[in-house]
């Protein structure tokens, strides 16, 4: 199979109004725009200096210095918009990457091309990225030519001739334009301003929306258990593509890792069997399926192994079902005032809640959402599972834990208000951090089984911020009551040179909610700061002692 799916003869205005007949290429799977270093010299634009890194496929690298402003327009409609592009000497190879014969091929009559000369192959000079590359399409109409050949795609620039087609006889060449980028000096602010204490601010038009869904969605059982449904941007949710061919490939290598630790894929299955359902395929049923791989978490006082399922998966449309669901807002306190407050009582008491995303089923509408490819034994036929419950992986997992946690504590505050106060002040995800200033009221909220205390832990329980960040470098001993960081100081090869973001990622794993270490942090910092300023200078930074 051959893919490509290029643009050609836009109109292209720069800071001077200059036209001309470019080739461009649109590309779901590239954060920014690019425009090649021949395109950007014979423009003669003004260009603007940046540091920024373009991780690629496989994780390979390329430094951008330079960005210029253009504005796109069709030749065709009356779209027009300013982008800007990273200039790099080439953006990627030509497209196709070999002239196609296409005189087998018939096109509906009065078809207005965006690029007529498609099939042959020709250099590239702008790849315009995922930023604006679904506001190119927003007419969602398609016409297939045919079986075994690709489809034409209605677009602003005219009708985009896009996908894959046989191609017998010629050698497989593969282009990836799969880009992401960082730039360094938006890494090194957010580093400084990471351990800022934020205000409250209101919900934004998404949160609010995704709180009235909760509100007018959540159900409890007889059996006490709450189920709620996905919040979803149903408009992205109806151009989620093909999804269960990438999981199958995940799945297998997901499979060939389990067959090689016994242990692990005994807790592995243990895992699975309590939170699926095989379900029969149904055609009618819109399906997305979900990659997922173990996580070792030995710290756990609970769950050793947890599954996470990938729902950031691109589909073959180039969204995700992440790309589809709605985030929620932040609703539980932050971390230092709850062990601020926790240490200011005679009795600390630490509990967590086990399998939180578990406990909150999600309502059979939604699960399709949730499907998986699933075998307990290489023998077995791989069948199609959907996840009853809520999702680790999910975007608005989190929110939906945490939001029916809250719930909980409303709908039995009568009954247990200890518990209810505990949860709503005191609960960071699914750890619940707080104290009590006397021993029979300490009994009465800590009805835990001996085997799940903390207390009962002699290496200490860690506190995490939230579910997509590592565990927090503060550790809490109960037996001594004190608090401990660990980190590794120098993870990397002592006899390596050491470049600046190796340097801030050290640094960044330096995490203090309550500013014990700061004196330590701050030193780390103004290191930086040296670091950066010698660099920029030109200088060579030599570390004593390594």
């Amino acid at each position: 199979m051959r893919c490509f799916e290029r643009i050609g003869c836009a109109e292209t205005v720069f800071d001077k109004v200059i036209k001309r007949r470019i080739v461009s290429r649109t590309d779901s799977g590239s954060e920014s725009n690019f425009i090649s270093e021949r395109l950007s010299q014979r423009l003669n634009v003004t260009r603007r200096r940046v540091d920024v890194s373009v991780l690629g496929i496989g994780q390979a690298t390329t430094k951008v210095k330079q960005r210029i402003t253009a504005e796109i327009r069709s030749r065709l409609s009356d779209y027009s918009r300013k982008m800007s592009f990273l200039v790099l000497p080439k953006v990627t190879a030509n497209i196709p990457t070999t002239t196609i014969n296409t005189s087998g091929w018939t096109l509906p009559k009065g078809i207005e091309l965006a690029d007529p000369s498609f099939g042959v192959s020709g250099s590239v000079d702008l790849v315009l990225g995922v930023e604006s590359f679904f506001d190119f399409f927003d007419s969602g109409k398609k016409i297939s030519l045919g079986e075994r050949l690709p489809a034409l795609q209605d677009s602003v620039f005219g009708w985009v001739v896009s996908g894959g087609f046989a191609d017998i006889g010629q050698g497989l060449q593969i282009n990836c334009n799969v880009a992401t980028m960082d730039t360094l000096e938006e890494l090194l602010c957010r580093f400084w301003t990471i351990e800022n204490v934020e205000s409250t601010n209101n919900y934004s038009p998404n949160e609010t929306r995704c709180e009235a869904i909760f509100e007018d969605t959540v159900q409890r059982g007889t059996d006490g258990r709450y189920t709620v449904s996905l919040p979803k941007h149903e408009d992205i949710l109806s151009r989620l593509g093909e999804s269960k061919e990438i999981a199958f490939r995940r799945f297998q290598g997901t499979e060939r890792r389990l067959s090689k630790n016994a242990s692990l894929r005994e807790q592995y299955v243990a895992f699975m069997v309590r939170h699926m359902r095989k379900v029969e395929v149904d055609e009618t049923v819109k399906r997305c399926f979900l990659p997922h791989h173990p996580v070792v978490k030995e710290a756990s006082t609970t769950t050793k192994v947890r599954v996470v399922f990938d729902a950031s998966c691109s589909t073959s449309s180039g969204l995700s079902l992440n790309d589809a669901l709605l985030v929620g807002p932040i609703i539980q306190q932050d971390l230092r005032s709850i062990i601020l407050r926790c240490c200011t009582k005679q009795i600390m008491v630490v509990a967590d809640v086990e399998k939180m995303f578990r406990q909150v089923l999600v309502s059979p509408i939604d699960r399709p959402l949730q499907s998986i490819l699933w075998r307990s034994s290489p023998i077995e036929e791989v069948g199609v599972f959907e996840l009853n419950t809520v999702t680790y992986g999910t975007r608005p997992a989190p929110f939906l834990a945490t939001r029916t946690l809250n719930q909980l504590a409303m709908d039995e505050g009568e009954r247990y208000p200890l518990a209810a106060k505990a949860i709503v002040e005191d609960t960071y995800m699914d750890d619940v951090i707080t104290g009590c200033d006397s021993v029979e009221e300490a009994i009465e909220l800590h009805r835990i089984s001996e085997i799940n205390r903390a207390v009962c832990s002699s290496e200490g329980i860690r506190l995490e911020e939230d579910s997509t960040v590592k565990t927090l470098g503060l550790t809490w001993h109960p037996s001594s009551d004190v608090f401990s960081f660990q980190f590794k100081v120098c993870p990397i090869n002592p006899n390596e040179v050491l470049t600046k973001r190796q340097v801030l990622s050290i640094i960044a794993t330096l995490f203090d909610p309550l500013g014990f270490i700061g004196a330590t942090i701050t030193a780390a910092k103004v290191f930086m700061q040296l670091l950066w300023k010698e660099i920029r200078l030109g200088s060579t930074v030599t570390l004593n002692g390594g």
